[in-house]
């Protein structure tokens, strides 16, 4: 699925506004904040008004299937969306028992592609989706905005080749 943002009118996607949320939806589903953090970078850019071409919406670009399944009334808030998206996170790593690039590739593609194609769908998007989170995800740690004690464990944490 190729995202095409549609962006309000003079709109600039700021993380920091989302901190609060991002805290919040972490410490709930139990998720390292920054790796909330890097998918919304990758899925929208911090633009809370981001629509994909296949229908995708919000923050952490959710199809209106799963939003209603995560219980979020409104994909556009961005508390909502925030919430909704982390906890689909959470209970795909909790499917792909901790296996991050498996759950990052279904959360871009579906869970049906992973469990039918293998560990990586063989859609290139999607593979360079998964590393393109990872990447940004390392880059957060890394720059010292991680808080250890919200970190998840990961059975793998690999890069798409």
């Amino acid at each position: 699925m190729q995202v095409n943002r549609t962006y309000a009118k003079g709109f600039s996607g700021n993380p920091a506004r989302y901190e609060k949320y991002i805290r919040n939806a972490a410490l709930t589903h139990q998720l390292d904040p920054m790796l909330i953090k890097a998918v919304i970078k990758v899925e929208s850019d911090f633009n809370p008004y981001a629509v994909s071409s296949s229908g995708a919406k919000g923050l952490m670009q959710l199809m209106p299937e799963t939003a209603m399944d995560m219980e979020v009334g409104n994909l556009f808030d961005p508390q909502e969306n925030i919430n909704g998206g982390t906890k689909y996170l959470k209970n795909l790593l909790l499917a792909y028992d901790n296996d991050l690039s498996r759950s990052l590739a279904a959360y871009n593609a579906g869970p049906g592609k992973v469990d039918q194609d293998g560990p990586l769908p063989r859609i290139q998007e999607t593979r360079d989706y998964v590393q393109r989170v990872i990447q940004f995800y390392r880059s957060y740690q890394q720059a010292g905005q991680v808080d250890t004690s919200q970190a998840i464990r990961v059975r793998k944490l690999v890069t798409a080749n």
